[in-house]
């Protein structure tokens, strides 16, 4: 096997890794503040009923 071909391998899992790493945090996060919302929303006086 050519090393060139291995460090690339290498580096394409380690940075699919991080891109999906990342998502998932970017996906917590926007969850978190979706999640945070609807409580806030739920103890408003001014909820829509």
């Amino acid at each position: 096997m050519n090393n060139q071909y291995t460090r690339r391998e290498v580096f394409c899992r380690n940075t699919c890794h991080d891109l999906k790493r990342f998502w998932e945090r970017e996906i917590g996060k926007q969850t978190y503040y979706r999640e945070s919302e609807e409580h806030r929303l739920g103890r408003s006086a001014l909820r829509n009923t």
